[in-house]
């Protein structure tokens, strides 16, 4: 420690300086630009708004929406990616959900997961997904296209065939979780990712993307 001050702390490693603020919990690290190895010059842009236009035009199709704009259209459902109680308040159960690959019975594969789907939400859009056990296709926020259905008892389940689809997808590619890591409530917090939000495009048709649930609903 080579300096404190009540806002912020200033230290080294002996090679490198560094000042760490606590209110923000920011790290700074020191650049020496005495010895400059390469210099080039660099053109400003006059007006980088003007030029931003002109990207958006280049990447939309002329008279078409763009991404967002086309969504804006979709009817829409925000789905949780853990269960609720009153007494437990919001968690990710051990044996079902995204840790259905924990549940005993028999052998399961490391990857098998399934999204829960809230009675109430049952309820109040019951014909936003497909009939139980209908087929139907979700292209994820990476671009992949996996077959999904609404599965188990009463359709309490979002599933992808093959199953292992959507545990590959959600807890390695997403949360980098290893083989055998129980997923908690808190973890999904850290990601702030606690929902997955369906964009329904025809009956067979939907996209997805993570959300924060509480924040989109504000």
């Amino acid at each position: 420690i080579t300096a404190e001050e009540p806002n912020k702390i200033m230290f080294t490693d002996g090679i490198e300086n560094y000042e760490f603020y606590h209110s923000k919990s920011t790290l700074f690290k020191y650049f020496s630009t005495s010895d400059v190895l390469l210099s080039f010059k660099v053109e400003i842009l006059a007006d980088p708004m003007e030029e931003l236009v002109k990207l958006v035009e280049l990447v939309t199709p002329t008279g078409g929406l763009s991404k967002s704009e086309e969504r804006a259209t979709m009817p829409f459902l925000i789905v949780p990616l853990y269960s609720e109680n009153n007494k437990k308040g919001k968690f990710v159960p051990e044996k079902s959900g995204l840790n259905q690959w924990n549940a005993g019975g028999r052998a399961r594969h490391p990857d098998e997961v399934y999204i829960p789907f809230p009675k109430q939400l049952r309820r109040d859009h019951p014909d936003f997904f497909p009939e139980r056990y209908t087929p139907w296709s979700l292209k994820l926020p990476n671009g992949k296209t996996i077959m999904m259905a609404v599965c188990q008892e009463s359709g309490k389940a979002l599933m992808s065939n093959p199953n292992k689809e959507l545990g590959k997808w959600l807890l390695r590619d997403v949360l980098c979780l290893g083989n055998g890591h129980l997923l908690t409530y808190e973890e999904l917090l850290t990601k702030g990712i606690d929902s997955l939000i369906f964009w329904k495009q025809d009956d067979t048709h939907f996209i997805c993307d993570f959300v924060d649930g509480e924040s989109f609903s504000e």
